[in-house]
């Protein structure tokens, strides 16, 4: 098996009241201090050292201006012998996915856009702490598609006593509507050391959670996605190399 290399961007804007990932605020020295470090680890690596994927998670990812995005692409194509036809992924917020930048992480060689969508319903992203609308979740998408994308991916947080079956229902109905290949559901876990692990909101008891999970594997498999891994689930052909390198 060939490596899959992944670069953690720990720069967020905000900070979810969910989240336990390593993350700082962004400026714009530390983002340059931190995209020439990466260079160099990246030159550190052993030479040739056969490599299929890239994954730039977060943190927040899209954030960063794209010279650094192709300076640390570039970095590994020269140090690793990076496949032709590797699979290069950058998570993204929607505020992110302008038309712009869209076509310059295009050009940069990104050939896989997972979206932090988290939601569709208006309550759920206000409690989640996510800045984006369910219209600009939307906008999104059809923009990466428009862009070129087509190893497309959205994520989806569930857990809160708001997700009834029929929210969850549209929430599963709105994103198989899209024009996206991919589907990454996380089941909300309250973090010590997090805003949520301080208040907690009213989340869902084990057996309403477990019921929404079934009702998801349901919908999302009858139309045509694959549950390839226990949070991720995916067109044929369009299952994550990364993921699948490190999740079984």
């Amino acid at each position: 098996m060939k490596a899959g290399i992944y670069i953690h961007v720990p720069f967020c804007a905000v900070k979810c009241p969910y989240c336990d990932f390593y993350s700082v605020r962004y400026s714009a020295a530390a983002v340059q201090e931190y995209a020439d470090a990466v260079c160099r680890n990246l030159a550190a690596l052993p030479a040739g050292l056969p490599a299929d994927t890239l994954y730039f998670g977060g943190g927040t990812p899209s954030l960063l201006p794209v010279r650094h995005l192709a300076a640390m692409i570039d970095a590994a194509a020269k140090r690793c012998q990076l496949s032709a036809d590797a699979e290069i992924t950058l998570e993204a917020n929607p505020l992110s996915a302008t038309a712009e930048k869209l076509a310059q992480w295009r050009k940069t060689g990104i050939n896989r856009l997972s979206l932090g969508v988290q939601s569709f319903d208006a309550e759920i992203l206000h409690i989640l702490g996510r800045k984006h609308s369910p219209e600009q979740a939307l906008a999104a998408v059809h923009r990466a598609a428009d862009a070129g994308f087509e190893n497309l991916s959205a994520d989806l947080i569930l857990g809160l006593r708001q997700h009834t079956e029929a929210l969850w229902a549209r929430e599963l109905e709105t994103v198989c509507s899209l024009p996206v290949t991919h589907i990454s559901p996380y089941l909300l876990k309250i973090e010590e050391d997090t805003p949520f692990g301080a208040q907690p909101p009213e989340i869902l008891d084990d057996d309403d959670a477990a019921a929404r999970w079934m009702q998801m594997h349901d919908t999302l498999t009858a139309r045509g996605f694959r549950h390839y891994e226990i949070s991720n689930f995916a067109k044929q052909g369009y299952e994550s190399r990364h993921n699948s390198k490190y999740w079984r």
